[in-house]
């Protein structure tokens, strides 16, 4: 665990989730506020390439934003790169490192869920690449990085699952021994 975040409150815990949850929550609404072009055109949204394995079902996607929608579709996943994905991925490490800290060192699950806590900012990266490859189909036009992405993206998505399902499973469990 990071030494600064050894020494932290419970109510410093508190304080950061909630600025990082405010951050991850006005980020979205923004990156979908981006978007309404793209909706309004009845084309996919800007992070309608990251599942794509095919590079033909790419191309389809960026021949319907065709030459106008291209910059909407850019923004958005710049959005997402620069100021999304740092929050996000800094949520769940924190919740992971939220989780270990009210382990014994020497616990198992403390290991895990620091290995949680990193595993979120694992995800940001694979997110990073990910919206490398977006990038590259949409203003480049190779969509040879199609399979990459998508399997950047499954991975990511995977790690998050893992991580969300951890961090629930210990809320549960301080709850249940906190009431019961």
């Amino acid at each position: 665990m990071p030494a600064v975040l050894e020494s932290w409150t419970q109510g410093q815990y508190l304080t950061a989730f909630v600025v990082l949850l405010a951050a991850v929550l006005a980020v979205g609404a923004w990156i979908r506020h981006s978007d309404v072009e793209l909706l309004a055109a009845c084309t996919p949204r800007s992070a309608a390439l990251e599942w794509k394995l095919s590079p033909r079902q790419a191309e389809a996607i960026v021949d319907a934003w065709g030459t106008k929608l291209r910059w909407p579709a850019t923004r958005g996943t710049l959005i997402d790169t620069f100021f999304f994905i740092p929050f996000y991925s800094t949520l769940f490490a924190l919740c992971g490192f939220w989780c270990a800290a009210g382990l014994d060192p020497q616990s198992p699950w403390h290991a895990a869920y620091l290995t949680i806590a990193w595993c979120g900012w694992v995800a940001g990266a694979l997110d990073l690449i990910e919206n490398a490859g977006i990038l590259t189909e949409v203003r480049a036009r190779w969509f040879f990085v199609a399979p990459p992405t998508a399997a950047a993206a499954y991975v990511k998505w995977t790690l998050l699952g893992a991580a969300f399902l951890m961090i629930v499973g210990r809320l549960v469990r301080i709850l249940l021994a906190r009431f019961f």
